[in-house]
C-alpha cells in the first residue's frame, strides 16, 4: 500500500500545483514545440528549451508584483521545463536498494562523455529515492537541455526536496551541469559559472572552495543512477517491457504528442541488486571456509567501474556506456549461479 504522505510530494502531486500557479503554461509549450520548426528548431532529445518555457510563463509575470514571487517565477522555469516533459511519458524509476548503494560507491571518471546522456529513455525522468538515505531529497527529474541560441546543452536535475526550499514547503531545485566534454569538466564549468553569475548579477564574490562545498554532496550519486539508466546493459522494466520516448504523432492528429493518462513504475536494477546480495553472503561464507594459499586469494568483491566504448565508423562514432557492477572473486557460487551479476542485458 503506498505511503499517503509520500504520494503528496509525488511528481504528479507537484503536476498539480504547477497547473494552478500556472494555469494553461503546459499547453502553451506544447504548441511551442508543434512548431519548434519555426522557433530555430532542436534536438529531439529535448522536450522543449528553457527558452520556450520562459516565453510560456513570461505572461504571468505582469501580473506579480511582490519582487519574492519575481524571484520564485525565476526559479521555475527549470520547475516548468522538467514537468512539461515529464507529463508526456510520467515514468517513475524505482531502484532496488543494493544496486543504488552500489552505484552510489560508483567513482565517476574523467573520461566519460555527456553525451551518453543523451540515450535517456524519455524527454524527462523522475526517479523515487528512499528516504533518508538522501537527506531531505526523496527524489528528482533529470532531463537535457539544449540553447537555441548557443547550440548549448545541459543535463537538468531537478531535486525533489521534503520540507522548505526557497520558502516553498515541500519544493523542487535546480541543479545544472554543462556538457560538450566529459561529465567531470561539466562540474568544473558548472563551478566556474556560478562564480562568474555570483559576481556578476549579484555582486558577490564568493571562494571557489565556499562554492563548491555549496554543491550538493549527492549529485555525484544521483548522476551515476542517471547514467545507469542511460548504459546500454541498465536493467529497467516493468516485467515485460523498456521505456520508450512516444511514436511520431500521426499528421492527421496535429503532431501532438498526448500526455501519459498514469504514472508508469519502472523497476531498476531488481534482478541485479538480488544477485549482489546473493554474492556478498556468498563471500562471507567463502571467506570463513577457504585456507589462505598463494594461489588462491582471499574471497573479495571488486569494485564497480564505468566502461566506455565507441560503436560506428569515423567521423559519425557514438560513446556508449556499461557498468560493470561488484564481480565475486574467488567465491562458490549457488545453483542460482552469481554470474548474472556480470552481465545485464
Amino acid at each position: 500500500m503506498q505511503n499517503n504522505k509520500l504520494e503528496k510530494l509525488s511528481p504528479e502531486k507537484h503536476l498539480e500545483k504547477y497547473n494552478k500557479l500556472y494555469p494553461g503554461v503546459f499547453e502553451t509549450i506544447d504548441d511551442l514545440r508543434l512548431n519548434r520548426k519555426k522557433l530555430g528548431d532542436w534536438p529531439n532529445w529535448c522536450f522543449c528549451p528553457i527558452a520556450g518555457t520562459h516565453a510560456a510563463v513570461t505572461k504571468y509575470l505582469e501580473k506579480i508584483k511582490e519582487p519574492h514571487l519575481l524571484q520564485q517565477v525565476a526559479v521555475d522555469f527549470c520547475n516548468i521545463a522538467a514537468l512539461a516533459g515529464w507529463r508526456k511519458t510520467k515514468g517513475l524509476y524505482m531502484f532496488h536498494e543494493i544496486t543504488l548503494a552500489e552505484l552510489c560507491r560508483t567513482e565517476i571518471t574523467g573520461d566519460i562523455p555527456g553525451e551518453v546522456l543523451k540515450f535517456l529513455p524519455e524527454w524527462v525522468t523522475y526517479v523515487q529515492l528512499p528516504r533518508g538515505v538522501f537527506d531531505r531529497i526523496i527524489g528528482f527529474f533529470a532531463y537535457l537541455e539544449f540553447d537555441v541560441n548557443t547550440k548549448g546543452e545541459e543535463l537538468r536535475i531537478v531535486l525533489d526536496i521534503e520540507g522548505a526550499i526557497h520558502g516553498v514547503e515541500n519544493g523542487l531545485a535546480c541543479l545544472t551541469i554543462h556538457l560538450g566534454g566529459s561529465l567531470i569538466e561539466g562540474l568544473e564549468k558548472t563551478i566556474k559559472t556560478g562564480l562568474e553569475i555570483a559576481k556578476k548579477e549579484m555582486g558577490i564574490d564568493l571562494l571557489e572552495a565556499n562554492y563548491q562545498a555549496a554543491v550538493p554532496k549527492h549529485l555525484p550519486a544521483l548522476i551515476n543512477l542517471i547514467l545507469y539508466i542511460c548504459s546500454q546493459n541498465s536493467e529497467i522494466r516493468d516485467t515485460s517491457n523498456k521505456p520508450t520516448l512516444p511514436k511520431n504523432p500521426k499528421p492527421q492528429k496535429g503532431g501532438k504528442v498526448f500526455n501519459a493518462s498514469e504514472v508508469k513504475r519502472w523497476e531498476v536494477g531488481y534482478r541485479l541488486g538480488a544477485a549482489l546480495r546473493e554474492a556478498r553472503e556468498r563471500q562471507k561464507e567463502s571467506s570463513n571456509q577457504i585456507v589462505k594459499t598463494h594461489a588462491s586469494p582471499k574471497p573479495h568483491i571488486r569494485k564497480s567501474h564505468w566502461h566506455k566504448f565507441y560503436v560506428g565508423s569515423k567521423p559519425d562514432q557514438k560513446a556508449i556506456l556499461k557498468w560493470l557492477p561488484p564481480i565475486a572473486v574467488n567465491v562458490t557460487e549457488s545453483n542460482e549461479n552469481i554470474a548474472t551479476i556480470r552481465n545485464v542485458d
